[in-house]
């Protein structure tokens, strides 16, 4: 039987393999054409990677999540898997917000 949550875990399993592949093309193409990389660029495209792999590693578990564990188990480790994916986000975030701030917006001097 599908269940509410289940839909919602395929759901959000593709909406993350979409943005760790997003993400991953970001992080490609930094910089300017010629190669160079600003200090912005050098200090996010880690961040890109790194974002991109958990987003991919989230989806995969999600999808597990959704086709393999029980119905019980799989409400409670759900919520958990939401509160956890919204906490990394939001570091992730903030961690590119400081970069920005720091290194000037990427702007040369």
């Amino acid at each position: 039987m599908i269940t509410k949550n289940k839909i919602l875990a395929y759901i959000l399993a593709i909406i993350l393999f979409v943005v760790a592949a997003m993400l991953y093309l970001t992080a490609d193409s930094k910089g300017f054409p010629d190669g160079h990389l600003t200090e912005l660029d050098r200090a996010e495209r880690p961040l890109f990677y790194v974002s991109s792999i958990l987003s991919l590693l989230a989806g995969f578990f999600l999808l597990y999540l959704a086709r393999f564990n029980k119905t019980a188990n799989t409400n409670r480790t759900f919520y958990r898997t939401l509160i956890f994916l919204f906490l990394v986000v939001l570091i992730i975030v903030s961690t590119d917000w400081y970069f920005i701030e720091t290194l000037d917006y990427g702007l040369g001097g």
